[in-house]
């Protein structure tokens, strides 16, 4: 007996009996403030006429500070939303989170968002500051340099990344590293061997990428860059969430690897640049071996006219692979594996490939413009977007903000000012109610959802006719 009273009054017992009653007390607060808001929700008038403004509810959490991060950031990808309209009747149209040290808005009703996208006051200009700070690990200071003529970059990418002729360059070297990738496996991989497809494929397509975008020497010098990449890529919003770093150890010592071996390399390339600088973008030189595209090439000078820091060009450069790597790379997955799924739809790919044919030149490269014109190809695409694809379309609130719930207006939510509103595209793009049809669940794949017979020719033609507010395809 005494043993068990000097256990339960020892500094270890005390400290356990106080963080349980702290935790206890955070659950029944926040889900006693929750019933509270909800009942104010089940009070407003159903008639259209009358108006009525509330604020969304905010979400019951157990963990003070860092609030719903650990249920939002679960690995199943809609699961927390799946969890949560178990309980949350989604006619609020909105919840409110507590996601580490940001107060989130989550929005679900088609009408708020179609007005998010019109407001054009709203931005993501916070937002993107606190994503480079809190993932990429840059220095504040560096990045009010970096954006403090955010004209420069914009130019930057108008005139290298989105220019057709820009994209069919990259597309090109893309191309041809990708097909010595496969030609060099082909050849060395034993016949017997078993390889993960996907696997092998995120391979493949990561090192032609990324040899297209900055050169040859990167995947050279940092041949794991692969697979340190895609798992940062799993771990990025633990980060932004301002997970303790106790939690996240394996999480630090990846991006410290990856920035390191990122400013190594710009630092070996430095050295065999003429100059000291990256060969000039708007030469006639498309490509080159040290920095590669005209566009990274842009990039670096840029960072030099602004004196960065190598670190912070790490994690710039970092930064401009996720947004280029991250849902590009796993979308072809997808594709791939539906192609090939022996209980699909066994029409699927040969017709996919009639239509990659006719865009085949006679040196056997792509025709992209005639490719992206095809309906069934972008329609399999978009399909791949909205099953597997979870955009977090994110504003700024940087003043109090009225969004609508219904056509007439009379019923709205306030969103106050110095949070963050967020549109999950994985809410309509699984929303039975806008999706199911006859001919398919919304589930299920169906190559043919985004497909519609054109009434002037009688032919078939891929549309996004009647997504707008379900959808954020990007």
């Amino acid at each position: 007996m005494e043993t068990l009273l000097y256990i339960a009054s020892s500094p270890v017992a005390r400290l356990f009996y106080f963080i349980c009653n702290v935790l206890v007390f955070t659950r029944l607060y926040t889900g006693w403030r929750y019933r509270k808001q909800l009942r104010r929700y089940a009070t407003s008038p159903s008639s259209e006429k009358e108006q009525f403004l509330y604020q969304p509810p905010q979400v019951p959490y157990t963990l003070p500070f860092l609030g719903n991060a650990l249920d939002f950031l679960a690995p199943t990808p809609g699961l927390f939303f799946r969890q949560l309209f178990q309980t949350h009747p989604r006619e609020t149209g909105a919840a409110t989170l507590n996601l580490g040290t940001n107060s989130t808005h989550i929005i679900f009703n088609p009408h708020a968002i179609n007005a998010m996208f019109k407001d054009r006051q709203l931005s993501r200009k916070r937002m993107d500051r606190m994503l480079i700070k809190k993932c990429f690990d840059v220095q504040s200071d560096e990045v009010e340099i970096y954006y403090r003529d955010p004209a420069i970059e914009h130019a930057l990418n108008k005139e290298y990344l989105l220019k057709g002729e820009r994209v069919n360059e990259l597309t090109i070297h893309f191309s041809r590293v990708l097909a010595e990738r496969l030609a060099h496996d082909a050849e060395t991989l034993p016949a017997d061997q078993e390889i993960g497809l996907y696997s092998w494929l995120r391979d493949c397509m990561f090192t032609a990428s990324t040899t297209a975008l900055m050169g040859k020497h990167l995947i050279e010098m940092y041949p794991e860059l692969c697979t340190d990449f895609f798992g940062f890529d799993g771990e990025m919003l633990s980060f932004f969430f301002s997970i303790p770093n106790f939690l996240l150890r394996p999480a630090h010592k990846r991006r410290a690897r990856l920035l390191n071996r990122l400013e190594e390399w710009n630092r070996a390339m430095l050295v065999q640049c003429p100059n000291g600088k990256a060969v000039d973008p708007s030469g006639n030189v498309d490509w080159e071996p040290l920095y590669g595209s005209r566009l990274n090439r842009a990039r670096q000078r840029f960072y030099a006219t602004k004196n960065l820091q190598m670190k912070s060009r790490a994690g710039f450069d970092l930064g401009l692979m996720f947004g280029l790597s991250s849902n590009a790379i796993p979308g072809t997955g997808w594709i791939l594996m539906h192609l090939l799924n022996p209980v699909g739809d066994v029409t699927l790919y040969p017709r996919i490939l009639a239509e990659l044919k006719t865009a085949q030149r006679a040196d056997k490269s792509l025709d992209v413009p005639t490719l992206i014109t095809w309906p069934l190809l972008s329609s399999v695409y978009h399909e791949i977007l909205r099953l597997y694809v979870d955009v977090l379309v994110t504003r700024d609130v940087d003043r109090d903000i009225v969004l609508p719930l219904n056509e007439a207006g009379t019923k709205s939510i306030k969103l106050p000012k110095n949070s963050m509103v967020m549109a999950p595209s994985y809410l309509g793009q699984h929303d039975a109610e806008a999706w199911t049809t006859e001919e398919a669940p919304v589930e299920t794949f169906y190559a043919e959802r985004f497909l519609t017979q054109d009434a002037e020719t009688g032919g078939i033609k891929f549309t996004l006719n009647g997504t707008s507010g379900k959808v954020s395809l990007a």
